[in-house]
């Protein structure tokens, strides 16, 4: 039996992103490969226990536990590479698979990026390097969603993840709030671990405030255009071709939807003001640039 172990984080100011997506990959290995042994462990500082994230389904192994275990495979996902964890784990494992890795200069087995930031020093990198948007993460329930948008009725879905680090949900309704713009029907999804919950649920008599959900899917079919940062929720509207109207949240992300706008149905928020030329352009360009297959593909990869 082989044992894999996924090593993530969730931080404030990070959001949780990498876990959500490590969580997605995890649970995809385990039904292809039920042989397998997976393990989770997280550098979290005890922020998952402010989270629904977790179930008891996934065997999670502590930091200081972790020296007692020698692991087939390590995949890393990590906003914020730490050179120690990184030295640490090629210890205690054959290889090391890492998800968005931008120092090029650590050697570790292979990268799978979906953009390649400092591709200046990937001259620098010795292992294998995988790129692109055909390694994006979708969870099975999206994935199994098959949502078709065959008419628009102007319902905007405004979400930033579980922690929204710039108060990005806060500043697009002040936007919307505004522009009073009648036609749109407005849905708000706050994450757990948003500090400004309360100032957002201000708006509820305006727009509909809810909290977490396991039924997103469910929403984004009854949505025609998502407001949202440039990590898991872009990715999904990509899957789904619905239109997207980007706030990115850190550099990565900035330089991230710089680079596939050209070739996406990405929008600015002043598109709002005239929200129907945003739906000609979709029925015009109705390709789906994220095919839903990155898990396969990364599979393919860890097991290699």
């Amino acid at each position: 039996m082989k044992n894999i172990l996924f090593f993530t984080e969730i931080y404030k100011d990070l959001g949780s992103g990498n876990l959500v997506r490590s969580l997605h990959l995890l649970n995809f290995l385990k039904k292809k490969s039920p042989h397998f042994k997976l393990f989770l462990s997280i550098d979290d500082s005890g922020l998952i226990k402010e989270t629904n994230l977790l179930d008891n389904k996934v065997d999670v192994i502590s930091l200081n536990e972790l020296k007692n275990f020698f692991f087939d495979c390590v995949i890393y996902d990590s906003s914020n590479p730490n050179i120690e964890n990184i030295n640490f784990l090629n210890n205690i494992s054959k290889k090391i698979v890492a998800l968005d890795f931008f120092n090029y200069e650590i050697q570790i087995n292979s990268i799978i990026n979906l953009y390649c930031h400092n591709s200046d020093n990937l001259n620098k990198f010795k292992g294998n390097l995988y790129s692109g948007l055909n390694y994006a993460i979708i969870s099975e329930k999206i994935i199994k969603s098959k949502i078709k948008k065959n008419n628009f009725k102007n319902r905007i879905l405004v979400s930033f993840g579980g922690e929204d680090p710039k108060n990005n949900t806060l500043k697009v309704l002040d936007y919307l709030n505004k522009i009073n713009e009648k036609s749109l029907s407005v849905r708000v999804l706050v994450g757990e671990l948003n500090k400004n919950k309360k100032e957002i649920l201000k708006y509820n008599k305006l727009f509909k405030v809810t909290g977490h959900t396991n039924k997103i899917h469910e929403i984004y079919k009854k949505t025609d255009v998502i407001i949202c940062g440039g990590g898991t929720t872009l990715l999904e509207a990509l899957f789904l071709n619905i239109p997207a109207i980007v706030l990115p949240q850190n550099k990565f992300e900035e330089k991230f939807v710089l680079h596939i706008s050209k070739n996406t149905n990405i929008f600015k928020l002043s598109n709002l003001k005239n929200i129907s030329k945003i739906f000609e352009k979709m029925k015009k360009n109705s390709h789906k640039s994220v095919d839903g297959m990155g898990k396969k593909r990364i599979s393919k990869i860890i097991l290699s």
